[in-house]
């Protein structure tokens, strides 16, 4: 077991605390993992690789990885850190490929690798292959690399599940590797990450999450602040899993944020957006309803539709007026040709509204209040039907049926009904 640990302090980064372990696990007889912590002139340099080959040529493989992009980024300052990760990637792959041509291994030389660097308070990411990069922000695990093999295409391709994938017969195949061909295609960050107190960056080789879950590794990633304690946890547990593969951890954790880092941060963490959008809209609704009701009382103004030579504007109560319950049926009556008075129900989405001594219809748009003359207003008790209006009108329920295009003769609270004109019948003299 080969362990890295230091606690560094820099000028421009925030403090953070590392500790990194490389296990064989359970079933290998060589550990062809490795792990590599530098600190370059182009920033703090964290990396993982999981070696692929029959032999020694893995564990090569991985230790030719490390020093070529270690040595190239040591090396020489670059301003674009992007372009320069991508290079030292491609380099690593042209020297592995004819290590791999050189000894003719039949199981082929290769390695996987994610790898982080931290600088001027920002962290960039590259993977190639299934070993990963995670971030935890509030307690919360994100994977930030989307891994290169057989099983992910199928997810991706929605063929498979996520837990199908853990226990598919192919899940070990990986499509992308370090001198695997002679062209290779780094996975790098379109954006980098920003580190803030209490957030922990996770690097591992796929020993780790074949063994254990997300959710798992979170649990345990939580359950202490110390980064030894929880590479030493993961291993352990891994192994009791039964440790089918070389298992790797680096845990890097920040803490003490200084007030001018904060001052400078203009983006957020990319891999976070969607969630903290998810809340601003959430916020926004919840505000929106409570301040909807102010601009309610506000800004809202009255509006009558059509001249009010249109209507019968003659009102009229029922002398047994009484107290209105919710549950009672509010009968706004129309004495009119019903057709167009529907038009105008319709489009305006209005229901009725009772205001004083006076009858109005009130629209749901919270802004405006339309007051339409009506001729009465009737509160039906709960249970009545439109029996009582056959009475009231001497109109057919039939006639008040088709006029309100209804399909049945119960009454709904708060229902408006349109009572056609009773047709004058012309008897023709003898």
């Amino acid at each position: 077991m080969s362990k890295y640990s230091h606690i560094l302090k820099t000028q421009e980064l925030k403090n953070f605390d590392y500790f990194g372990i490389s296990d064989i696990g359970q079933l290998r007889d060589v550990n062809q993992d490795r792990i590599s912590y530098t600190e370059t002139i182009n920033g703090e340099l964290f990396i993982v690789c999981d070696g692929v080959g029959g032999g020694v040529s893995g564990e090569v493989a991985a230790e030719l990885t490390i020093e070529n992009i270690t040595s190239k980024l040591s090396q020489k300052w670059y301003e674009d850190i992007y372009s320069a990760v991508g290079d030292a990637i491609s380099e690593a792959n042209n020297v592995v490929k004819k290590y791999s041509n050189k000894t003719n291994n039949q199981l082929g030389t290769a390695s996987t690798i994610v790898l982080a660097l931290i600088r001027d308070n920002e962290i960039y990411y590259a993977h190639v292959g299934d070993s990963r990069i995670y971030y935890s922000v509030n307690k919360k695990l994100f994977q930030t690399t989307i891994d290169h093999s057989y099983v992910q295409d199928l997810i991706q391709k929605k063929i498979i599940s996520k837990k199908e994938a853990r226990n598919h017969p192919k899940k070990n195949i990986i499509t992308r590797a370090v001198g695997a061909n002679n062209e290779i295609e780094p996975e790098i960050c379109k954006k980098t990450l920003k580190p803030e107190t209490g957030n922990l960056l996770l690097l591992c080789s796929d020993g780790l999450t074949t063994m254990l879950p997300d959710k798992e590794i979170e649990t345990i990633i939580n359950s202490s602040d110390n980064a030894e304690i929880i590479c030493k946890t993961l291993i352990e547990k891994a192994n009791n899993k039964g440790g089918e593969d070389n298992i790797s951890v680096q845990i890097v954790r920040f803490f003490n944020i200084e007030q001018k880092t904060k001052q400078k941060k203009t983006k957020k963490n990319h891999i976070f957006k969607k969630k903290r959008k998810k809340k601003i809209f959430f916020v926004s609704v919840i505000l929106l309803i409570i301040l909807i009701p102010l601009f309610k009382i506000i800004s809202t103004e009255l509006k009558t539709i059509g001249q009010t030579s249109e209507f019968l504007t003659k009102k009229t109560y029922p002398s047994d007026f009484y107290k209105y319950s919710k549950k009672d049926t509010v009968v706004v009556i129309f004495i009119k040709k019903y057709e167009n008075i529907i038009d105008r129900l319709q489009f305006l989405n209005i229901s009725p509204e009772q205001t004083g001594y006076g009858t109005a219809i009130k629209s749901k748009n919270l802004f405006f209040k339309f007051y339409i003359p009506c001729k009465q207003l009737y509160f039906v008790k709960l249970g009545d039907n439109f029996c009582i209006l056959e009475k009231l009108f001497d109109v057919t329920k039939y006639e008040i049926l088709k006029a309100n295009k209804k399909s049945n003769f119960s009454l709904t609270p708060g229902e408006i009904i349109i009572i056609p004109k009773k047709r004058k019948v012309h008897r023709q003299q003898k």
